[in-house]
């Protein structure tokens, strides 16, 4: 990969430029650069090292695994099995929605990992001539255009451009992944030539494996090839490949589809209910408007037909799956009784009471009177019951006797 034209002193494809060529082109000599030159470059590139990459909390890095809108819909469905007090089903489904933040959490762990390893990879010191005369500096204060002696041992700590090489050998495999060392040499080659090709030049953070040799820096801190892997490493997160962005396409489809079912399932059952004890009641009232019975006792028929099926409703709806049609079950919940005692009562108020007749307008009923409203109720509590049948709802198996029910507490 060529160096990055816009940045200061630098060259495009400098192994495809001679030695001589480019110590001209980054402005340097034989001797070095002076102290002065070397500050000033310094100043306009920066020090050579790579950057470190915004490092969050452990805690921000786990909990953001949860931002997705397919765990959005999990946690939701895990809360409503704890209500329901299905603790199995709860916990299998938080524990794949732990699973899958704690493989994130890991995967992005080894990637910073990665990162600091190829920090870790920069050589701390270096020989360069400067002045005319070689000395020992941090290699963070390097700058393009310096001369830089390499000895056996010696991990590179710049890119440089061989300008001499005495059998040197340089071990590039986190470059190129070959575990044989490169032979090196001063000859240019062509402008299109890999990174292993490439032997006229030294690459920061490889390790000179035999001879000695020199070079002229051509690029510093994230302007090297190594640089550029861990630019690359450090984007990966925000790289949406066509197959990670189908997948979010995916799950945001398959989101709506599951709040649609779960949306069009609970107006369906309100809308079936409705319309059942609605119709029940507009046709007992009707029914007994044609019969000749008084516009007062209908009217009181009518509503004690809606109060009686919301009362045998009440019994389907305790559970979500499961038939109602037990008897251990009908009468396993005190309050539901309690709460059905009440209404009677206040529906028997209703209709019996004195003042209430001239409140709303409604009369006393015979005892046959009763028939309808309690013949309506069952009707919708079988109706309901037929629903459930016929939507698919599991019967209570050997394993889990315990049918899915939403109790007063």
């Amino acid at each position: 990969m060529n160096q990055i034209a816009s940045a200061p002193f630098s060259v495009n494809a400098p192994h495809a430029l001679s030695a001589d060529e480019a110590l001209d082109r980054l402005q340097s000599q034989p001797g070095g650069l002076t102290a002065v030159e070397a500050a000033q470059r310094l100043a306009a590139v920066g020090p050579n090292r790579l950057p470190a990459p915004p490092r969050e909390g452990p805690l921000k890095r786990f909990f953001k695994h949860f931002h997705d809108v397919l765990i959005y819909i999990l946690l939701g469905a895990g809360v409503i099995t704890a209500l329901l007090s299905h603790w199995v089903d709860t916990g299998v489904i938080l524990g794949v929605v732990v699973i899958n933040a704690i493989i994130g959490f890991i995967q992005e762990g080894k990637a910073e990992q990665a990162l600091e390893g190829i920090r870790k990879m920069l050589s701390l010191r270096a020989h360069v001539r400067r002045d005319g005369e070689w000395s020992e500096i941090d290699a963070e204060t390097l700058v393009p255009g310096d001369l830089v002696r390499l000895r056996s041992g010696d991990r590179v700590p710049a890119d440089l451009r061989l300008i001499e090489a005495v059998n040197l050998r340089i071990e590039e495999s986190a470059l190129t992944g070959e575990s044989v060392p490169s032979e090196k040499n001063m000859e240019p080659t062509p402008a299109d030539a890999g990174v292993g090709d490439r032997h006229g030049m030294a690459y920061s953070g490889t390790l000179v494996a035999a001879g000695r040799g020199a070079g002229v820096v051509t690029g510093t801190g994230t302007h090297t090839e190594l640089g550029r892997i861990n630019q690359m490493i450090a984007e990966v997160e925000t790289l949406a490949t066509p197959l990670t962005r189908q997948m979010a396409a995916f799950g945001k489809t398959l989101s709506v589809v599951i709040l649609a079912m779960a949306v069009g399932m609970f107006l369906w059952r309100i809308a079936f209910v409705s319309l059942l004890i609605g119709g029940a009641t507009i046709g007992v009232f009707l029914y007994e408007q044609q019969q000749g019975l008084a516009l007062d006792t209908a009217r009181t028929l009518a509503v004690n037909t809606l109060v009686v099926g919301q009362i045998f409703y009440l019994f389907n709806s305790r559970f979500l799956r499961e038939s109602s049609l037990r008897i251990e079950f009908l009468f396993a919940n005190r309050v539901a009784w309690l709460t059905v005692g009440v209404l009677v009562g206040l529906q028997l108020i209703f209709v019996y009471a004195p003042f209430m007749h001239g409140w709303f307008h409604t009369a006393p009923l015979e005892i046959h009177h009763w028939l309808a409203p309690l013949a309506t109720g069952a009707v919708v509590f079988v109706a309901v019951e037929a629903e459930k049948a016929l939507l698919g709802r599991r019967p209570a198996s050997a394993t889990n006797p315990e049918p899915q029910r939403m109790e007063l507490r």
